[in-house]
């Protein structure tokens, strides 16, 4: 090489290495734009965070965006920016190799960054045999080929340098970011000795880093709980040590749905990294507060902010995880109050939550919590829902007039609701003073809840039942019977029946009775059924209703037998009289209740022995002193009776009865019987019977004289009472005029009253009946004598009796008959005289005769005052299958005498049924017949 041109070469090489790096001038930035190559392991997922918030008026606002976390780089770029410049070596002169001046053109052109042609250049100083020169070319084009982003090319240049261990502090750093680009982790774990300790260091958390990406970008949701557990428990000592927060909070995020406690445990150790990140911590907390379930929601909400970030962000986040909750329960969920009280805690000036609090009090029954609440809304902003759930509080405590003045104060509320709300508190308000009596307020109330809705039948019922008990009957009845028209109802059928005794209309009443018979309906039937026979009608009842009830069977057949005996004091022979009959009766019934019955009774009367020198007949003492012709005065008579009855029930009741006097009895029998019509409380009777005293007046006597028939006193009789009843109160008065007649006996009439009070309760199963009474009657003649033309039985001038009374007898309802009764009272009696003989027959006597001064002589009257009893016990029970057994005994003093009877009877009805309809009259008409 020539003189100038080793000196050009020399200049040249040190410009060179003046524009290299690291010669003290700026070395221009290494630009590597490496292979765009799609490894799945370099590709970093991050899911886009997206926050709904619901603001304190529950607007819903959107978070920003969260920023994508670079992952790890594989770019040899970075690691070539902070590696030293090449070093360049002088190449060799051009007297040893003539590629020395390429080899430094190659180098030039490297320095004025012409990187293309610094390749050119180095391609062909590679041919260079000189070793040094050589070596230099491969080194220069290795960072050539770095420059130009040729890694692949530059790939086994560098590796040559590094196996040579040439310039490992540039090469084996660029070598391994190549590597690690490559995904070649196997060749840069061989490498890593090569580095120094902290790019050791820093390659293998590179290396894990990588593993990690590559780990994590094959986490998605649906993920096995094991493969996540495996990664957790890999990586757990990155996420202790808040490298990756955005990795893990992906993870974190995909487990939300399937595994919420990993990810509860993920976003807790999440929590105590990047502390001073105040986003980052409201990020977190918002996840963890929606991986609560709601006992942990509730638990944390009792307590303050941890600090991690401020109070307000604390209780917005707080408050949105509440409400997210809340909207996923049905207002029915136990704890759904719960949360809404917890909100109302956490906010008491939201409008809406309060609103939802006072609504969940009333929900519970807590008014007052309600009220409260309400009360506040209403002052600050008096929305309709306030306003109404205020109405409503105030209604259910009763406050209903504080709750009428709270709507009149906002008039313009004219909704549906409101105007529901008006009439349920005037409706309430109405009850309350109707069950108070307070009926003409009541009225108002009700007119008011009746504006509003004008169908509401219940509201329209008590309205006209406080019209009704103000004295308007009819407007109530009339709108009981159109609903019944309409609806056939039993609940409006069961009130008409109710008011149907309170109104003096015996038209309208038997027109909605038969409509209530005629129903198809066995309940309305029933009602029918129950007022007929509280009407003293069990024949027509048990034809309208065949159910169970207590006159069920009374329009059966029956057979009734009964064995009766009477005992009546006097004098043997003539006034004492004791009669044992057995009476049989057969009875059935027809349409329309009809009753027809026929008894047939043989009767026994026994008076006694008639003692001698007894004053009977025409005269006990003849002209010539002859004695009583023998066999003629009856002292024991066998004879037997009949009637015939038809009872008719219906508007009127009617009790026509026909039979005679018994036959075979000493006078011929005469006819006898008995009309009676019978109102709801009045009767009116014409009847013709037997008196009953003695043999004489009953059968009749033979003249022991003359042989004569005289006797068989018959009572024709026209009786008739009325009843009076003040509620419990009632008042009875009765009147009967009696004339009586006979066979060859003088006629006679007498003239009774009686009046009685008293008031009637119900005990038990009984009615209680107690009282006073005043009794008095008279007859014309005193007829009560044995001898020719007087009658035999006791016939007083005078008779007054007054005393209490008392008398207990079983309710209709009752299944079985009891009745017990006694009256007592002082009794005043006066008789008249009279003549020993009112007629002598054929006995023909003279002042002469010994019989004279007898025959002119007369019976002395006498008044007596003493103590009148009279008491009774009946009963009738029935057995089963249609069987039915009752007894009577019953003692009387208020005559001349002193009588007491007793009577056993056995029915048996052909039917269904054992209801004992009314006993006491069945009772009453078979011993009537014998006393």
């Amino acid at each position: 090489m020539s003189r100038p041109t080793g000196f050009f070469l020399c200049i040249a090489g040190l410009f060179l290495i003046c524009l290299l790096p690291g010669t003290g001038k700026a070395q221009p930035e290494l630009s590597m734009s490496v292979e765009k190559k799609q490894n799945q392991a370099t590709v970093i997922y991050q899911k886009e965070q997206k926050s709904i918030l619901k603001s304190k008026d529950r607007s819903v606002v959107k978070e920003p965006q969260e920023q994508k976390q670079t992952g790890v780089s594989r770019s040899p770029q970075l690691f070539l920016q902070e590696l030293p410049q090449p070093e360049i070596k002088e190449p060799e002169k051009a007297s040893i190799d003539p590629f020395a001046t390429i080899l430094a053109y190659g180098w030039q052109e490297y320095g004025l960054e012409n990187y293309s042609q610094s390749k050119v250049f180095f391609l062909q100083a590679v041919a260079s045999k000189n070793a040094t020169n050589r070596r230099n070319a491969k080194y220069g084009l290795m960072y050539s080929y770095l420059k130009l982003d040729d890694t692949i090319a530059a790939l086994p240049l560098l590796q040559d340098f590094v196996a040579q261990g040439e310039q490992l502090e540039s090469t084996a750093p660029v070598l391994a970011a190549i590597l690690f680009e490559r995904g070649d982790i196997d060749a840069l774990q061989l490498l890593l000795p090569k580095l120094s300790p902290t790019q050791q260091k820093e390659w293998r958390e590179q290396i894990v880093f990588s593993q990690f990406q590559q780990d994590i970008a094959a986490i998605n949701k649906k993920s096995k709980r094991e493969a996540i557990n495996d990664f957790l428990q890999q990586y757990k000592l990155i996420l202790e040590e808040c490298q990756q927060p955005e990795q893990f909070f992906r993870v974190a995020s995909f487990l939300e749905a399937n595994s919420p406690d990993l990810a509860k445990k993920i976003f807790a150790d999440l929590s105590r990294c990047l502390l001073d990140d105040q986003h980052w911590q409201e990020r977190v907390l918002r996840e963890q507060l929606r991986l609560m379930n709601k006992k942990e929601l509730l638990a944390i909400a009792i307590n303050p902010s941890d600090g991690k970030i401020s109070e307000p962000a604390w209780k917005s986040l707080l408050q949105d995880t509440l409400w997210q909750m809340l909207d996923q329960l049905e207002p029915q969920d136990p704890e759904y109050d719960t949360f809404v009280q917890v909100l109302y805690e956490q906010n008491p000036s939201n409008h809406e939550v309060a609103s939802m609090a006072a609504w969940s009090c009333y929900q519970r029954g807590e008014y007052s919590c309600a009220r409260d609440i309400f009360s506040a809304l209403v002052q600050g902003n008096p929305t309709d829902d306030a306003l109404l759930g205020l109405g409503y509080a105030l209604q259910k405590q009763g406050a209903l007039t504080e709750a009428l003045a709270l709507l009149d104060q906002h008039p313009n509320k004219e909704g549906k609701l409101f105007n529901q709300l008006r009439h349920d508190l005037h409706a309430t308000r109405g009850g309350v003073l109707y069950a108070n009596k307070s009926y003409q307020e009541a009225i108002v109330h009700l007119e008011q809840a009746l504006l509003y809705q004008p169908e509401d039948v219940d509201l329209t019922k008590m309205l006209l039942w406080s019209r009704y008990h103000l004295g308007e009957t009819e407007p109530l009845v009339e709108f009981l019977w159109q609903q019944y028209q309409e609806k056939g109802a039993s609940d409006d059928a069961k009130l008409l029946s109710n008011l149907l005794g309170t109104l003096d209309d015996p038209i309208f009443t038997r027109e909605v009775i038969k409509a209530f018979a005629e129903s198809e309906t066995a309940e309305i039937q029933k009602i029918a059924g129950d007022y007929t026979f509280q009407q003293n009608h069990p024949i027509l009842a048990d034809q309208i209703y065949q159910g169970p009830s207590p006159y069920a069977g009374s329009a059966a057949p029956a057979f009734d037998t009964m064995f009766h005996f009477r005992n009546k004091g006097g004098d043997d022979g003539t006034s004492s009289l004791r009669v044992a009959t057995l009476i049989v009766r057969q009875k059935f019934s027809s349409d329309s209740g009809k009753t027809w019955a026929i008894s047939i009774y043989p009767l026994s009367l026994d008076s006694g022995l008639l003692g001698a020198g007894v004053p009977v007949g025409s005269a006990y003492r003849s002209p010539d002193e002859s004695p009583l012709l023998s066999g003629l005065w009856e002292e024991e008579i066998l004879a037997w009776g009949w009637r015939g009855t038809l009872q008719i029930e219906g508007n009127l009741d009617w009790d026509i009865g026909i039979g005679s006097t018994p036959i075979n009895g000493v006078v011929n029998p005469t006819p006898v019987g008995k009309i009676q019509g019978r109102g709801s409380d009045w009767f009116i009777a014409v009847e013709r019977d037997s008196v009953k005293e003695s043999i004489l007046s009953w059968l009749g006597q033979t003249d022991p004289y003359s042989g004569r028939k005289w006797g068989r006193i018959v009572e024709t009789n026209l009786s008739g009472s009325k009843t009076i009843s003040f509620s419990d109160w009632w008042l009875s008065i009765e009147g009967k005029y009696g004339w009586y007649d006979g066979e060859s006996v003088e006629q006679n009439s007498s003239l009774t009253a009686s009046v009685s009070g008293g008031y009637t309760t119900n005990w038990k199963d009984f009615e209680r009946s107690t009282g006073l009474f005043l009794f008095a009657r008279g007859f014309e003649r005193n007829s009560n004598f044995y001898t020719f033309g007087h009658g035999g039985y006791y016939s007083p001038a005078q008779q007054i009796i007054a005393g209490p009374f008392f008398r207990l007898a079983t309710s209709k309802a009752t299944d079985y008959w009891l009745e017990a009764s006694c009256s007592a009272g002082l009794n005043y009696r006066k008789t008249d005289e009279a003549p020993h003989y009112t007629e002598l027959g054929t006995v023909e006597i003279g002042p002469e005769d010994p019989g004279w001064q007898d025959l002119l002589g007369t019976y002395p009257g006498e008044s007596e005052t003493g103590l009148g009893l009279d008491a009774r016990l009946r009963g009738i029970l029935p057995l089963s299958r249609g069987w039915f057994v009752g007894g009577e005994a019953s003692i009387n003093n208020v005559a001349d005498y002193t009588q007491w009877q007793m009577a056993v009877t056995l029915r048996y009805r052909f039917g269904k049924g054992m209801g004992l309809g009314l006993p006491d009259k069945d009772f009453s008409m078979l011993t009537d017949l014998t006393q």
